[in-house]
């Protein structure tokens, strides 16, 4: 585990930032330090890689050690995978227009969770670990990618 010195207005400012980045990136507004980047930012496969490549050049991350396939399903993962994305599309369309009118509710939220990941997760088993904003805050910080849960953050005065 890596420890890293911080005082509480520095961290601020650096989750701030990162939340920034990631609502401008992914057009979500109620992005928290727990939102997860696939299911609730509803970004992955090739835009994933775009936005994970804005994101080092802007926080000056190192995504070498970045294990792409442990996190998210790429572009397109096999054919097999199309009735899942029909039906997945065609229900989340219909929940869609269903709950136009409670848009400010959080059913929208509720809707987001139906996605084709997690039905992969589901039907197939292979559970990927969810990449999260904190993930990218602690990746600012420190420089190169790192999940925060291997980071240890020593708040300082």
């Amino acid at each position: 585990m890596k420890e890293i010195t911080s005082t509480y207005s520095e961290l601020r400012v650096f989750s701030e930032k990162v939340m920034s980045f990631v609502r401008n990136g992914t057009l979500q507004n109620d992005i928290t330090l727990s939102s997860r980047i696939a299911a609730d930012c509803t970004i992955g496969g090739d835009d994933i890689d775009l936005f994970l490549y804005d994101f080092s050049k802007k926080f000056s991350v190192d995504f070498s050690n970045f294990e792409f396939e442990e996190h998210f399903y790429p572009e397109g993962e096999g054919f097999q995978f199309f009735p899942i994305s029909l039906f997945s599309t065609m229900v989340d369309l219909g929940f869609q227009l269903l709950i136009l009118p409670f848009r400010e509710s959080g059913l929208n939220t509720l809707i987001n969770s139906y996605r084709v990941d997690v039905l992969k997760d589901k039907i197939f088993g292979k559970g990927r670990k969810d990449l999260m904003v904190k993930d990218l805050v602690a990746s600012a910080i420190l420089g190169e990618f790192q999940l925060k849960e291997n980071i240890k953050f020593i708040m300082s005065k």
